[in-house]
């Protein structure tokens, strides 16, 4: 897994300062939930260890959810407000976590409602949306500025590269009719194997 990256989201407390007292606790029934998936967390096994997540997580849950104190609860929704915000701020909003997620080999922005996003050769609903066209304008700015491109009613089309690789495209009114359109190849830096290749036809 490369430096930087996660499957799962950080706790917000390691932003600054010292981890609330229910830290280690929480750390415990993450780790447990780990052990229940039998999940590897090996780079070569993403691909199963993602689909078993996606599979068995709720039944996991289940299984460890009376473990979870009221005072847990409340902070995983704090931190998941903050996070999000933090995001929309100075990351790439609904975006984020989906760039960061190793399992995500590309991501399709339809439009502010609609996102979509391929995983191991299959593309499904991410599930997730921006609040308003203004709101995804605002992160495609934030993508194409830093590698000296703009994007505007007068070039309304931009194709960009970032500078992990990963390509970018985006269309915005007036091309793109039902609202700003967004297209981001992330790149690998795990190197497909010839099992990988015929997976993925």
């Amino acid at each position: 897994m490369r430096a930087g990256s996660r499957t799962l989201a950080e706790p917000v407390w390691r932003l600054g300062g010292d981890p609330p007292p229910y830290e280690a606790l929480l750390a415990n029934v993450e780790l447990r939930l780990i052990h229940k998936l039998g999940l590897t967390l090996q780079p070569r096994t993403l691909a199963d260890d993602f689909e078993r997540l996606e599979r068995e997580f709720i039944g996991a849950y289940r299984q460890i959810r009376l473990e979870l104190t009221p005072a847990i609860k409340a902070s995983l929704v704090i931190d998941r407000l903050k996070r999000d915000t933090l995001d929309l701020v100075f990351g790439l909003g609904p975006l984020q976590d989906l760039m960061d997620a190793d399992a995500v080999s590309e991501i399709m922005v339809v439009n502010a409602a609609r996102i979509f996003v391929e995983k191991f050769g299959v593309i499904e609903d991410a599930h997730r949306s921006f609040f308003s066209d203004e709101a995804l304008m605002s992160v495609i700015e934030r993508i194409v500025a830093p590698v000296g491109r703009r994007v505007d009613r007068s070039t309304p089309l931009v194709d960009a590269r970032l500078p992990d690789g990963s390509r970018v495209n985006a269309v915005i009114p007036p091309v793109a009719v039902r609202g700003p359109c967004l297209t981001i190849r992330k790149f690998s830096l795990i190197p497909l194997e010839i099992d990988d290749l015929v997976r993925l036809g």
